[in-house]
């Protein structure tokens, strides 16, 4: 039996503020946005009678944490006065190896990382005994293990731990101006629009979170550095540089059919979390085609105009030579890597193989996509990057 979410979006903002008794989002440029998002999710989702509740309780753990990030930023000025120096954005579609890479830096001990509990809910629990285990970290864990449950190539894919380093997918969700809701709920109408719709607050809010983070999690130690990856970055560097002017970009690259099936088949592994009806692959993989070319044309225009100093690295390289990378970056970023940095990453590396939970297999059946259709339409990227691409099939499936 499927079944509507039949929210308004005045609906779930009203139950995160009685669940709370706050009322303040803070910035409200987000509403407009969030808005977009629930329409749309009313007018093309159905979902199994659980997934409508969790869907439910996905929208309110995020209004939930905005209200009480921003009853601790009006009652705590010292937050702003937290300093965000020189963050690093990993850059690229989502399956070119960033997650190792960023998992990877994070272990020297020279950059500051976000923990995926402390994403998940970014704000602390009212009343939660500081001297215990904070409760978040078993929320998180719960969550995938839940996430994990619904489908196995979720975790083959991606996989996540409470206690490891996280992307910072969970810090764009509170202002609901990305299109990340799309791998969870069947929203055209919203991805059409917000393409088109301003970006400077997604990265003003990112910026006080890291703050929020830094104050909780690194209160009175000297500032590192942040590590960062999202796939939504790729094409945003302008709002990222007007929000974090000293940030420096890495970009990885990795052959396009190696990309492009497996993120359609993660799209639709993740939407079986919440939806009844299983999603058309057609649907998705349009979708993946204009987003992503969209994205590397926002991405190259950047570059030629700003003539930005990135650093390309190709996937192989990650692949075969983690530590050159390693050692290629430090470089780019005018930083020395410490020999116990150097042992810290080799031994976290060696523990944690590709393939460690599975193997994530996918192909373009169902898609209505063909590789010669899928090279043509990235053949301007292809063309642009071609010394951090393969000239064969190396690191398909990889």
């Amino acid at each position: 039996m499927s079944v509507r979410l039949n929210m308004t979006p005045d609906d779930l903002l009203d139950m995160a503020r009685q669940s709370t008794g706050l009322n303040s989002f803070g910035d409200e440029r987000f509403l407009a946005s969030f808005r977009k998002i629930v329409e749309s999710v009313n007018a093309n989702t159905s979902f199994t009678e659980d997934g409508r509740e969790l869907a439910i309780a996905r929208f309110q753990r995020v209004l939930i944490n905005r209200l009480r990030f921003q009853a601790d930023w009006d009652a705590h000025p010292e937050i702003h006065e937290q300093e965000i120096v020189a963050p690093v954005f990993i850059l690229g579609m989502p399956r070119t190896g960033s997650t190792k890479l960023h998992r990877l830096l994070y272990q020297g001990g020279d950059f500051t990382g976000m923990m995926m509990w402390q994403g998940y809910n970014f704000a602390p629990f009212p009343d939660a005994d500081r001297e215990a285990e904070d409760p978040r970290i078993d929320e998180a864990a719960r969550f995938l293990h839940w996430r994990a449950s619904r489908h196995s190539g979720i975790s083959k894919a991606h996989h996540a731990e409470a206690c490891q380093p996280e992307e910072e997918i969970y810090l764009l969700e509170p202002a609901f101006s990305s299109w990340a809701p799309n791998g969870y709920f069947e929203m055209p109408d919203y991805i059409e629009w917000i393409r088109e719709q301003d970006r400077d607050h997604v990265y003003a809010l990112l910026r006080r979170l890291l703050k929020y983070l830094q104050w909780q999690h690194h209160r009175g130690e000297a500032p590192k550095r942040w590590i960062l990856k999202a796939p939504p970055h790729l094409g945003r560097e302008t709002d990222i540089l007007k929000n974090f002017p000293d940030a420096q970009f890495i970009m990885l690259h990795r052959d396009i059919m190696s990309v492009v099936p497996s993120l359609i088949s993660l799209t639709f592994a993740m939407r079986h979390q919440y939806t009844a009806n299983e999603s058309n692959k057609r649907d998705i993989a349009d979708w993946v085609m204009d987003e992503f070319t969209d994205a590397y044309r926002r991405h190259m225009s950047w570059r030629k105009n700003t003539h930005a100093d990135v650093l390309d690295l190709a996937y192989s390289k990650i692949v075969s030579d983690d530590m050159g990378c390693v050692e290629d970056i430090y470089r780019f970023l005018g930083m020395e890597v410490s020999n116990a940095a150097k042992e810290a990453m080799r031994a976290w590396s060696d523990a944690n193989q590709v393939h460690q939970q599975g193997v994530h297999a996918y192909d373009l059946e169902g898609t209505g996509l063909s590789e010669s259709a899928i090279r043509q339409r990235f053949a301007f990227y292809v063309d642009a990057f071609s010394n951090f691409l393969p000239n064969n099939k190396q690191d398909a499936r990889s």
